[in-house]
């Protein structure tokens, strides 16, 4: 397997970053949202290197930041069904549908701030992509990954 990793970018100068790993600690249940969560992580790598390639045209990185935000709000949809098809709490599944919006809103202000400015503060758009990436995909969703190898493992005893 091909190691995929998110470097957190919004960790102080002079420190060593942290490096995530895809790891089957990770998955869903879903073969399909562990795909979709894999091309985040290489999405979120393929914004490190645009962040640090001084010859990518500022429009290029705007397309990229909105073609990021595009696929993870279509995640969002499918994970959202994923969780009511094999019932997962309903205040769970709020909670995700909630983090989910606050991302969404965040990254409508993102967009609007790329239309109206001349530059892109790319080393703020790169914190703030990874640092929902790791906190949803390496946290939240591994908690629904969790429970949902929890509810097979009793299902099957």
């Amino acid at each position: 397997m091909v190691a995929r990793k998110v470097v957190h970018s919004s960790i102080p100068d002079g420190v060593d970053p942290v490096v995530v790993e895809w790891n089957e600690s990770l998955a869903t249940g879903s073969a399909e949202l562990d795909r979709q969560h894999r091309r985040l992580i290489d999405l979120a790598n393929e914004l490190d290197a645009a962040e640090s390639d001084s010859h990518i045209s500022e429009e290029r990185l705007r397309t990229f930041v909105e073609e990021i935000i595009d696929f993870a709000n279509d995640h969002f949809l499918q994970e959202e069904e994923f969780m009511r098809e094999v019932g997962y709490p309903p205040e769970l599944i709020q909670r995700m549908i909630e983090v989910h919006r606050g991302f969404t809103a965040r990254a409508r202000e993102l967009v609007l701030d790329f239309r109206a400015a001349e530059s892109v503060d790319l080393e703020a758009v790169h914190a703030s992509v990874t640092d929902w990436l790791v906190h949803h995909v390496f946290t939240i969703d591994r908690e629904l990954g969790e429970w949902v190898r929890s509810r097979d493992k009793a299902r099957s005893e």
